[in-house]
């Protein structure tokens, strides 16, 4: 399991999606090029926001929404995470989303999903020269 550098625990609101991307950009600011934050920046804008308005849907209060981030030699990656139920048969495929995974996929170099007992993306991306 890696060693997480970064833990950020927030609600899962409208008003946490900026937060969790300012800080994801800070955090790859040292770590990559100004192409490489833009990429961060819309990459986790889009995985947060999927946690805001997918995660805790059918929930009486938000949720967690969380963002986590480690780094290596050649790459960092960051996870953000939700604890709601998962997917639903009817929102998991729909458009929307897919055109949120592709978008996601362009900007990385690598995203998987995991679902144990947190819901997680994990978004890898290349370490360049800032």
């Amino acid at each position: 399991m890696p060693e997480w550098t970064l833990e950020l625990h927030l609600s899962a609101v409208p008003e946490s999606v900026p937060a969790v991307r300012q800080v994801a950009v800070d955090f790859a600011r040292r770590l990559t090029s100004r192409r490489g934050l833009d990429d961060v920046a819309l990459a986790i804008t889009e995985a947060a926001s999927n946690v805001v308005r997918h995660a805790y849907r059918d929930a009486e209060r938000p949720g967690s929404l969380m963002l986590m981030a480690e780094v290596g030699d050649a790459e960092f990656s960051f996870l953000v995470c939700d604890e709601g139920p998962g997917p639903s048969g009817d929102s998991a495929n729909g458009d929307g989303e897919r055109f949120g995974m592709r978008l996601i996929a362009a900007t990385t170099s690598a995203v998987e999903r995991f679902d144990e007992d947190l819901h997680c993306l994990a978004l890898t991306f290349p370490r360049e020269d800032p």
